[in-house]
């Protein structure tokens, strides 16, 4: 059964993949920087803006925010919120808890793999232009596997290199014509701060002990630490 959560966790996989915030490097056997020249994507723009998530299991809302190297993303599910901050520079992935003063650190590997379980991008092909949320798009129609399915699509590139919509439908063993659409509003071009792509000094790291107390509380207790 495609669950909310697998939905999410395609959902990132896709944000992560198709924004390219991960190195070539760390992406198993896809050169993304060949998929971010096909698609006209700008590794370099500095921007913020909501992304809005449709899924059949509910809707997601999540800000999102690029600078060279680096890529933050703040979202709310369950009741909790989470911010993930991508660092091409050290090679990193932070997960930051907020409402409990606590963060995990993995690589950038690591991260790609428990979100996208090996996104691989399979084509690429220029359909026509549209103008989209007060950006003027290329639109492209993509397709792309993982380790439980595949899907086909389409998706829209501002004329800044910025990844605006996409509309997929994903079949997998568990789950026929999934439909996913994702579309990044209120964009805004310019320079973001440097303190939102580092762990703030008097958050913790996560461990087995304060994990477990986390839970407890986001069941039912207070939500800080």
């Amino acid at each position: 059964m495609f669950s909310h959560f697998s939905a999410c966790r395609l959902v990132l996989a896709c944000t992560l993949a198709f924004a390219f915030v991960l190195p070539a490097s760390a992406a198993g056997s896809s050169d993304l920087a060949q998929w971010a020249d096909a698609l006209g994507l700008d590794m370099d723009v500095s921007y913020s803006g909501t992304r809005v998530m449709q899924t059949q299991q509910g809707n997601i809302s999540m800000l999102e925010r690029r600078a060279p190297g680096k890529q933050r993303m703040e979202m709310s599910m369950g009741g909790m919120n989470a911010v993930m901050i991508i660092r091409e520079d050290r090679k990193a992935a932070y997960t930051l808890m907020p409402d409990f003063g606590m963060y995990r650190e993995t690589s950038l590997s690591e991260a790609q793999s428990q979100t996208g379980n090996n996104l691989d991008l399979s084509s690429v092909d220029k359909v026509g232009r549209e103008k989209l949320d007060g950006s003027m798009t290329t639109k492209y129609a993509v397709s792309f596997s993982d380790g439980n399915g595949r899907g086909d699509g389409f998706m829209w590139v501002s004329d800044d290199g910025i990844a605006i919509k996409m509309e997929m439908t994903y079949t997998s063993s568990g789950a026929s014509g999934q439909r996913i659409e994702m579309l990044l509003k209120d964009v805004n071009i310019a320079r973001q701060p440097d303190e939102l792509f580092e762990v703030p000094e008097n958050y913790r790291p996560m461990n087995m002990t304060n994990m477990g107390s986390m839970m407890g509380r986001g069941a039912g207790g207070s939500s800080r630490p």
